[in-house]
């Protein structure tokens, strides 16, 4: 740089406003899914495609639709594990329930002529259940001495991969 001269300085890149009909386009664009392509929004708007090349680079439309179908992504996983929860808890609940009753009738004066519904019958159902509900907060159900120790488990170990 000279003394006295001033240097040259580059004016910032700037991009131009997206309209409605931009963001109209790049919406059209994003629902085509599997079938995106420029000339089929080029058809629909009844413009030429290197017109919809052009509104692709100016707007981002590829960075966008990957941001776009990232945070569809996770909203997905998010509510799946919602509701895989929500149907845990409900069935911790029901066994809850039965615990609930059948300790109920273990403490009650009683005799096993009630009438009221016992849905556990027998030592083995108790086992069931409780079973049932190691296996919904997953955890192993059973233990089983030998060389060492074996789980058996809802959740399969990186060994059972093979």
């Amino acid at each position: 740089m000279s003394r006295g001269v001033p240097a040259k300085r580059s004016k910032p890149k700037t991009i131009p406003k997206e309209t409605l009909k931009h963001y109209q386009a790049f919406m059209f664009y994003w629902g085509l899914d599997s079938d995106r392509t420029h000339k089929k929004v080029a058809t629909e708007y009844k413009i030429s495609t290197s017109t919809v090349k052009q509104w692709s680079s100016r707007y981002s439309w590829l960075e966008r639709i990957i941001e776009m179908e990232r945070k569809v992504a996770e909203k997905m996983e998010a509510d799946a594990v919602a509701s895989v929860a929500k149907r845990k808890q409900t069935n911790l609940d029901i066994v809850d329930n039965l615990k609930a009753r059948f300790m109920h009738v273990l403490n009650s004066d009683q005799d096993a002529g009630d009438k009221r519904k016992n849905y556990i019958e027998s030592l083995p159902d108790l086992d069931r259940l409780f079973k049932a509900e190691l296996l919904m907060l997953d955890q192993p159900t059973e233990r089983v001495a030998g060389d060492g120790i074996t789980f058996i488990s809802s959740v399969a170990s990186p060994d059972d991969a093979d």
